[in-house]
Parts: C-alpha cells; structure tokens; sequence
C-alpha cells in the first residue's frame, strides 16, 4: 500500500512537470542573434538567460542618449532599434529639436546634461576656433557677444584709423557721412572742408598721426616732412635764420630778396623809388637828365663799377650802353679798326694793312727804334733788355712763344679769346672758351677770368697777369713792376 502511494506521488509529478509533452526529450534553443524567441521563453536573443556567455552577447547594450554606437551595430542612440521604447520621447542633444516636447532643447534640458555636446569646452572668443562645437566661431557665436574683442566700436572720423574694423576709414567710413560734411581728411589729397587747404597742409591735420611725420631740417637740402618742399621752399622754415628773406636794396643793382626783381623793378621799392635813379633799366627815373650809370646818383652803384669795356665779345661789359668798339673805351683797340696804329700790339689797330712797326705811323714811334729780339729760339738776349727768347714779349705770336698776347688779348680772331696756357708754356694761346670774372672772383681756371686774368692756383681767385718788364698799375699811390713768376714765359703778375 505504502509503495503504491508513492507511485501515484512520483507520476503526478511528473505530469504537472512543464514540457514534458512528446517533443519534452528534444527542446528549442535559444539563438542568440536572431531577433527570435526561440525555445518560447518570452526572452528574445540576449535577453534570454541562456544567451549569458554567448559570443553574440558579449557586446555593450546600446545608452541611447550618449551619441555612441555602444553596441556597435552601426546604429546610434535612437537610430537604434534597441532604443525604439527608450526614444519615444528622448531629447537628442545635439539637432536643436525639442526632442522630448518639455520646452527646452537640447543643451538647455537637463536630460542633455550628460551630455558630450553640453559639456563642450567654453567659447574662446579671440583664438579663431569653435572652442564649444557648436558651429559658430569667436566673434560670430552668441556666446561672446559681450566680449571686449567682439564689441564694435564707433568709428572716429578724423584719427586715421578703421575703428569699427569695417575696411573703411574716417570719412570714407558712411557712419561718418554727417561728421565729415566740413571735416578735413588728412590722407586723401583733397580740400575736404574747402578751406583752401589739403591735407597736412591744413592746421586741422597738424596733430594727425599721418602729419607727425619728421621736422624739415632748413639746410640739409632734403625734404625731410615729405611734403614735396625743401628747406627754404618749405613754409616750416619761414623763420629760419638761413631762409630769412633779405629786404630789398632799391639802388645796388641786386636782387637782395630773390624775387626776381632788382631794385626799383621790385615793388618792394615802390615808395623809396619815386625820385631814385635805376642804375640798369636805361631809364632817367629821377628825371634829372642822366641814364643809369650817366647819373652821378650811380657812380657807386655796383652795376657802374662793373669790368672794363672787353671790345671784342658783343656785351656792354661796363654797363655805359655802348657795346664793343662803339664805347669811347674802345678807342684805339685792336679789335676796333680805325683807331690810332698801337706800335706794339702786333694788331693793324688804323686797318691799313700794316701792323706795329712796320707801319709808316710808328716810324718815330719809341718803341720802334728799340732793337727788337731777333731770334725768338736761340737762348741770347739779342735786343739787352734782360729777358731772353720767349721770356721776352717781343717774341710773343713767335711759333715758339705762344700765339697772342694774354694782357691785352691782341693776337687772336674769329671768335676766339686770347688767355694764359700754363699747359704750353706759360705762353698766350686762342681759344674759344671766354670767362667775365673779375679781380677777387672766384675761378679754378684761366678761363673762367676776364681777357688779361689768369687763376691764381694758391688763393683760387682771379688775378692781374702782366708782361715782365712793365710797369703794373699803382697799389696804394706806389707803382710796382711785374713779377716773374713762370720759367720761360713772358708773363708774371701784379703783387
């Protein structure tokens, strides 16, 4: 009896047992991958505890608000089907949506602030990087809208520089358009506020950062302002000792203000010239009956103690208005035939083909009954007067002994000039070169002097040249005789 209950026991138990039917000895399994349930568990793939430890399985279960592929399926957050209930109403954090319909999107709902998007780095806004990954750079993201580096500023119109950084500068600027109606722009080369003035020109502009330039040094011959004038042309110099313009002179033939008027031609002289005589302008001024240098009023004058008469060079040299042989200091020149036969000139002065002795005029003349020296080459002192061969004037227009006469300038024609050749000689040569300095002047050669001048090569000045032998004009009331200062040349100087 005892073993038949335990028999029913044993077989109930095993009817109430679940799958035990026909098919109880071979169950489904479980496949992990499949998106099935299987073995009819109610659990799908690795849901299913049979799946733990599955290869399948082993895989991170997609976070579906962290915009990462965790279980790297390829899908993301609620792109993935593993998310399909959890997204419902999910904000995403990152697509400026209202995902989840609370009212704030994205960074701004505390769902995202988890979030890798919400916990960017803060905007820097001078480094020209999106710093917070939201797609706006520095300046052009709202985040820095207050910043110092992203504020504009007003753009100043007159300073010379683009302060609301918008390319354009002062009053080129259109916020400046009423500002500069009569503002004058110190860079642009024009009269802005029509006051006569350009630019740095204008006082407006003189503390302007395009005016600061360098100050103009007044004699360095340099325009160190850069504004095209150079130093006395430069107003900045107006006050500068050197460029004190001097105040004319109405009777010294000068220029003294470099206007381009001399004396009473400068009105400067208008008053003081009523009754002045000009001493250059052919004019009786002070209406006494005398012309320029004709008037005692001149005879001081510079203009009327000018160079002698030079007869031969088609200028009023001495400013008396007779040119050449029509001035009366011409009388008896060379140059000017006609005039009474010199005897010692070797020119026909009386123009009747005979020259100096061999003229019937000079038949009694003293210096034709002169022995003469004969040989010009022969190193004797032929005539006795103590100067031998081209030392001698009277060999001067010898072959050997030069051409001309560099006193009197006798000798030469055609155009040319009679001067002082230290390169032969020492000698008298003609040349078509021809200089109008005078006694004192400045000149580095003879030519740059007057005829009967040379250069005095240690004072660099303008010098009387005389014949050896001769008398020089009286210095001081005291006549002295020519020096000899060149071997072989009849020429020395006057001391």
């Amino acid at each position: 009896m005892k073993k038949l209950t335990i028999s029913i026991i044993l077989g109930l138990a095993m009817i109430a047992a679940p799958g035990c039917d026909d098919d109880s000895s071979n169950p489904a399994q479980e496949i992990c991958d499949n998106g099935k349930d299987d073995d009819g568990d109610g659990f799908i793939d690795c849901l299913d505890q049979n799946c733990f430890g599955d290869p399948a399985c082993n895989s991170t279960q997609e976070i579906c608000d962290n915009d990462q592929d965790d279980d790297g399926d390829g899908f993301v957050d609620c792109d993935d089907a593993d998310c399909v209930n959890e997204c419902e109403y999910t904000e995403i954090c990152n697509n400026e949506i209202d995902d989840d319909d609370d009212g704030y999107v994205d960074c701004d709902d505390q769902d995202c602030s988890g979030s890798q998007f919400c916990n960017a780095t803060e905007e820097i806004c001078n480094n020209n990087l999106d710093d917070d990954l939201d797609g706006a750079i520095d300046c052009d993201d709202s985040d820095c809208s207050e910043h110092p580096s992203c504020i504009t500023n007003d753009e100043i119109c007159d300073n010379g520089v683009d302060d609301d950084g918008d390319g354009f500068v002062d009053c080129n600027d259109a916020d400046c358009e009423d500002e500069c109606e009569l503002t004058e722009v110190c860079n642009n080369e024009q009269d802005d506020d029509e006051d006569g003035f350009v630019d740095c020109e204008d006082q407006d502009c003189w503390n302007h950062q395009y005016c600061n330039l360098p100050v103009e040094n007044c004699t360095n011959g340099i325009d160190d302002d850069m504004d095209g004038d150079v130093d006395c042309e430069d107003g900045d110099c107006r006050e500068h000792p050197d460029c004190w313009i001097t105040q004319e002179d109405c009777e010294n033939g000068i220029d003294d203000d470099n206007d381009g008027f001399v004396d009473c031609n400068d009105s400067d002289c208008a008053d003081q010239c009523v009754f002045l005589e000009n001493c250059n302008n052919q004019i009786d001024d002070d209406g006494d009956g005398y012309v320029d240098c004709e008037d005692q009023d001149c005879w001081n004058n510079q203009v009327c103690q000018a160079q002698t008469e030079i007869c031969y060079n088609g200028l009023d040299d001495d400013g008396d208005g007779d040119i050449d042989c029509d001035d009366w200091d011409c009388y008896n020149s060379p140059y000017c035939p006609g005039s009474e036969e010199i005897c010692n000139n070797m020119w026909d002065d009386d123009g009747d083909g005979d020259i100096d002795c061999a003229d019937a005029d000079c038949a009694m003349d003293p210096w034709c009954q002169t022995p003469r020296e004969q040989d010009c080459s022969n190193w004797q002192d032929d005539d006795g007067d103590g100067y031998r061969d081209c030392r001698d004037s009277d060999c001067i227009g010898d072959a050997a002994c030069g051409e001309c006469n560099a006193v009197d300038g006798s000798g030469c024609g055609n155009g040319t000039y009679c001067y002082f050749d230290r390169q032969d000689n020492y000698q008298g040569n003609c040349t078509t070169e021809h200089g109008t300095g005078s006694v004192g002047d400045p000149c580095q050669t003879e030519t740059e002097c007057s005829v009967g001048l040379f250069c005095n090569q240690q004072t660099d000045v303008c010098d009387e040249l005389c014949l050896l032998g001769t008398v020089c004009s009286s210095s001081g009331g005291t006549a002295t005789m020519c020096t000899e200062a060149w071997n072989g040349s009849p020429y020395g100087y006057c001391p």
